[in-house]
């Protein structure tokens, strides 16, 4: 792969295979139209899932083929690294300039594939930007849409990075954008969501951005996300945007249960899900 300047950015394709090549392929060739970035194919050899042997062919073919397209279709370059995955995602952000990763969940993976969902969770735990993850078998009959993107708000702070990146789909996508929220009865609670909805209005009027709202029933699920899953397939959502837990904030049913993002990731909708780990400082893509 070519040295980059800071200036040029890209969306991640995460290839630890090539079977999973045509989903992440064109999530990521759809989300870099809208952002108007280019391509990264990302192999990673890592002895966490045995053999480190590559057939770096494969990608420079898939790359060419990429390219040959034409058109308006962004630019596609390769990157193969030799090191653990984990350690390999955390870096995209500097290391590739990348805004984004996308990358597969294969239901039908062995617990120690780099596609099983707890694989996946835990190398982009330490992912600085966004990283969007795609269903194998959802998505092999459809190509990707975001037309209506989900998102849910509550009374965290970590919510408003959603809002940041919800804002990107509407701008560079015309998605529509659809909230869902919790009623809540606690006035901490009230006044904390406020705060948040606040920030939205402010910041979406500003961007002369819409959106619907669609408040729920009082939680009657252990995971806010997991309604919210079924709620946006029933508005006809295509995209979901979400935030991991933090760490620091894990408890014991957590521990026993999984968290929110180990049931969201694999929903029974199919749904894509973009995640966004909670940060300390505030990342923005755009100026």
């Amino acid at each position: 792969m070519e040295n980059k300047k800071r200036k040029d950015q890209f969306v991640v394709a995460y290839l630890p295979c090539a079977r999973v090549a045509d989903c992440v392929t064109a999530h990521a060739l759809q989300l870099a139209e809208m952002l108007k970035k280019g391509v990264i194919l990302l192999h990673v050899a890592d002895s966490r899932y045995g053999d480190v042997s590559v057939d770096e062919a494969w990608l420079k073919r898939l790359q060419n083929e990429l390219n040959s397209r034409g058109g308006d279709s962004p630019h596609t370059e390769y990157c193969l690294l030799r090191q653990p995955t984990r350690k390999a995602i955390a870096a995209v952000g500097e290391v590739l300039n990348g805004v984004a990763v996308v990358a597969a969940v294969d239901a039908d993976a062995p617990r120690h594939s780099p596609t099983h969902y707890k694989e996946v969770l835990r190398n982009f735990r330490e992912c600085k930007t966004a990283y969007l993850t795609v269903q194998t078998n959802a998505t092999a009959a459809t190509a990707p849409c975001y037309d209506r993107v989900a998102f849910f708000v509550d009374y965290s702070k970590e919510s408003k990075e959603k809002l940041i990146w919800a804002s990107y789909f509407a701008r560079f996508n015309k998605s529509r954008l659809e909230l869902f929220h919790y009623c809540y009865r606690d006035s901490g609670l009230q006044l904390k969501w406020h705060n948040n909805m606040r920030f939205l209005d402010k910041l979406f009027k500003g961007l002369d951005i819409g959106y619907c709202t669609h408040a729920m029933d009082v939680q009657r699920t252990l995971f806010a996300e997991t309604a919210v899953v079924d709620a946006a397939a029933a508005c006809g959502c295509r995209l979901l945007i979400s935030t991991t837990t933090d760490l620091r904030n894990k408890d014991l049913l957590d521990y026993l249960l999984g968290s929110s993002e180990q049931h969201t990731v694999r929903n029974n909708k199919g749904l894509p899900v973009l995640f966004i780990n909670p940060r300390d400082d505030l990342y923005v893509l755009c100026d």
